[in-house]
């Protein structure tokens, strides 16, 4: 029943969230679409291409919002089985998917040979990563040299892996709140802010912890990802 109790409580904050956050795109459209009406009906086309355009990109972000989101529903549903997983070979396979990125912006990414083999879902671990390494390399710093590197400590009863990068790093006060659903700390950069929220859903079908350590604004930041040894699943 304190299950049951919890799952209502978080379907309760999701779908307000949901609401809440879809709202800001279906005010653009609308907006600018009775703008659209008023500058006809006054024989006025001189903005008409810009509103179209907001029109536009408020739809674009509604879609990706809503795309995002059927990401996250359908990770309760698992394709894969779990079973014993080599992040080393997550690892390459996640390199070679963002390998475009990495060259583009000129980010090293370094990854040890000393990753463990986990019980997991390959295509889940995949993307869990895969989130990491390109969150790292959106907000990396644009005036030095990006470098983002893959490790992992042992202790007795867990793996503890890390992603560290030295990118532009989260305040304290945004610690706490960034593996929310939507949650982006600048407006403007791209996605939909689900992306660490799709992290932390992962991580807890396999039982691990998700933390992140920052020294603040400017210093870069670590997401630790504590995975037990032995998983009851």
């Amino acid at each position: 029943m304190a299950e049951l109790a919890r799952k209502n409580e978080e379907l309760e904050r999701f779908t307000y969230t949901v609401s809440h956050d879809l709202k800001a795109p279906l005010h653009t459209i609308q907006g600018f679409a009775q703008e659209i009406q008023e500058s006809i009906a006054e024989n006025d086309y001189s903005h008409v291409s810009d509103y179209l355009s907001r029109i536009q990109n408020g739809a674009r972000r509604m879609g990706e919002m809503l795309q995002d989101l059927i990401k996250l529903a359908r990770l309760g549903h698992v394709a894969n089985a779990f079973g014993p997983i080599s992040l080393n070979n997550t690892l390459a396979e996640v390199q070679d998917a963002v390998a475009g990125l990495l060259s583009t912006h000129h980010v090293a990414l370094d990854v040890s040979p000393s990753l463990p083999t986990i019980q997991g879902c390959s295509i889940r671990l995949h993307e869990l990563f895969q989130n990491l390494i390109e969150n790292a390399i959106k907000f990396r710093l644009r005036d030095g040299s990006a470098r983002i590197e893959v490790g992992v400590e042992e202790s007795p009863t867990k793996w503890s892996v890390f992603v560290k990068d030295n990118g532009i790093g989260v305040a304290p006060a945004h610690q706490k709140t960034i593996f929310g659903l939507f949650q982006k700390l600048n407006p403007k950069s791209e996605g939909s802010g689900i992306g660490l929220s799709l992290v932390s859903r992962i991580a807890q079908m396999h039982k691990a912890q998700v933390n992140i350590e920052s020294a603040g604004e400017g210093r870069g930041c670590t997401f630790w990802l504590h995975f037990p040894k032995e998983i009851v699943l």
